[in-house]
C-alpha cells in the first residue's frame, strides 16, 4: 500500500509544474454529493450555496481553463456537524467539517488527495440573527478553514 501512495506522488510530482506557485487547474468545483446520499438534499445545497464562494475566493488565480496540464480540483464535501450551541458559543461547542481535495488529471485519475478535518469554535455572533444567516456563516466559516488549508497544502501560498 506504501508503494502505491509513493507511486501516486511521485505521478502527481511530475504533472505538477516545478514551482507550487505556478499550479494551475482548469476547474475547482465543490462536491457536495456524500451528503446529499446520506438523506441531506436540502442540507447539500446550503454546504454547496455557502462554499462555492470560499473555493472561488481561495483558488481563484490558480484556475485557468487553458491550462495544457488539464488539473482539476474537486473539493468533495463528507460531512459538515453543526452541534446545537446556546449563549454566546466559545465553551468548548466545535462545527466541524471533514472534506478532501482530489487532484484529478484529464483522464479523470485521482492524482493527488488530501483529507481535511475543520474543527471551528461554533459562536453565536447575534442573538436575533435568523437561523438561516447563523447556518450560512458557521457553514463558510468551516469552508475557509478547510479551503484555505487545502491552498496551502497544495501551493505554499
Amino acid at each position: 500500500m506504501r508503494l502505491v501512495s509513493m507511486f501516486f506522488a511521485f505521478l502527481f510530482l511530475a504533472l505538477v509544474p516545478a514551482s507550487a506557485q505556478d499550479l494551475r487547474f482548469r476547474s475547482v468545483t465543490v462536491d457536495v454529493s456524500p451528503i446529499a446520499a446520506r438523506g441531506y438534499p436540502t442540507f447539500a445545497r446550503k454546504v454547496e450555496y455557502a462554499l462555492v464562494p470560499v473555493a472561488a475566493e481561495a483558488f481563484g488565480g490558480l484556475v485557468d481553463p487553458a491550462d495544457p496540464r488539464g488539473l482539476s480540483l474537486v473539493i468533495r464535501i463528507v460531512t459538515v456537524e453543526l452541534p446545537v450551541v446556546t449563549g454566546a458559543g466559545g465553551d468548548g461547542t466545535l462545527d466541524t467539517m471533514r472534506s478532501e481535495g482530489l487532484v484529478i488529471d484529464p483522464k479523470g485519475h485521482i492524482v493527488a488527495r488530501a483529507s481535511i478535518l475543520s474543527p471551528v469554535t461554533a459562536w453565536i455572533t447575534v442573538a436575533s440573527l435568523p437561523l438561516e444567516l447563523e447556518e450560512q456563516r458557521r457553514i463558510r466559516a468551516l469552508g475557509m478553514h478547510g479551503v484555505y488549508w487545502l491552498r496551502t497544502r497544495l501551493t505554499g501560498l
